[in-house]
This record gives structure tokens, C-alpha cells and sequence, in this order.
């Protein structure tokens, strides 16, 4: 196989596959690097979640929103 082929062939593989492959070959998948303000929130809102404090709303309330605020419809689970 040629390695055209090859990258063709990952490209078509799903995000886990893909991951799945990585980690057959014993490569690290890149992960993206996120500034240490961006960590901390994404920490915070977390907690927040497991911690029952945040404000969710549900995938059918949130489409709504969007589609009103937008003015193009959303479909979320």
C-alpha cells in the first residue's frame, strides 16, 4: 500500500478509529493546546456542572433559542 493510499485510508476512519490506530502503532494523538485561562474555565463550568450549581437547559430548549436568535433552524438531541 502506498502511503497515499495509506492517508487516504486513516482520512476515512472515524475519530476513534482513527485514535484507535494511533494508539495500535503507539503514536500520541495531537491534542489541542488551550491557554491556561481557557483550562481554568473549562474547569470552573465543570465543576459547576458536577457540583449540580449550572444552569442547564435541555437540547430542545437550547435549538430553540438558536433558531430564534439565528433565524435558522436547529436540531438538537
Amino acid at each position: 500500500m502506498s502511503i497515499e493510499a495509506l492517508v487516504k485510508e486513516y482520512s476515512s476512519l472515524s475519530e476513534a478509529e482513527q485514535a484507535e490506530f494511533l494508539a495500535l502503532i503507539g503514536v500520541e494523538p495531537e491534542e489541542d493546546d488551550l491557554s491556561p485561562t481557557w483550562e481554568a474555565e473549562i474547569d470552573r463550568r465543570w465543576q459547576e456542572v458536577s457540583d449540580g450549581t449550572a444552569t442547564l437547559v435541555s437540547g430542545e430548549e437550547l435549538s430553540k433559542k438558536l433558531t430564534e436568535k439565528f433565524g435558522v433552524e436547529f436540531k438538537l438531541p
